[in-house]
């Protein structure tokens, strides 16, 4: 193969993964990872007083509530930690699989991306949270103690 056939052929490629990590929005949440505290978009989770799970994917019908007060707080401060952001993940998000933070009379639903990236969607309010690594696997942890699997068994 001759170096110009090459040479284009890693430009076109590194073309094709600058514009999927653009889609993915990974450039738009890097600013957060660093300056989550100091972001104004942050999403108010101060109310809630109980937490809920909800897996309702493929014919599953689990709904628990979270009984350990600590569980409850670190959900909701792994949540109101980092900046939302509008740019759209790759990724399949859902309600029917969610984690719902209440006071039984204002509620806040975040449904955990399907793939393997830190998304998870505020309901369907086009807004999207980009957890860390630390905090998203505090929020697996927590989720399979209580028996929602993130992502969901597709069988």
């Amino acid at each position: 193969m001759n170096k110009k056939r090459l040479f284009l052929i890693l430009v076109i490629a590194i073309l094709a993964g600058i514009q999927v990590l653009v889609r993915l929005g990974v450039f738009d949440v890097l600013e957060y990872w660093e300056d989550c505290d100091k972001h104004p978009k942050f999403v108010d989770t101060s109310f809630a007083t109980e937490v809920t799970m909800k897996d309702h994917w493929n014919k599953r019908k689990l709904d628990v509530t979270v009984t350990d007060p600590n569980d409850i707080k670190a959900l909701k401060e792994i949540f109101s930690k980092c900046a939302y952001t509008t740019t759209i993940p790759a990724c399949m998000l859902t309600e029917e699989v969610s984690i719902t933070l209440t006071n039984g009379k204002k509620s806040i639903i975040f449904c955990p991306s399907f793939c393997k990236d830190n998304f998870v969607a505020i309901g369907y309010s086009n807004k999207f949270l980009f957890i860390p690594a630390k905090q998203n696997k505090e929020m697996h942890r927590i989720c399979n103690k209580y028996g929602l699997f993130i992502p969901p068994r597709l069988l």
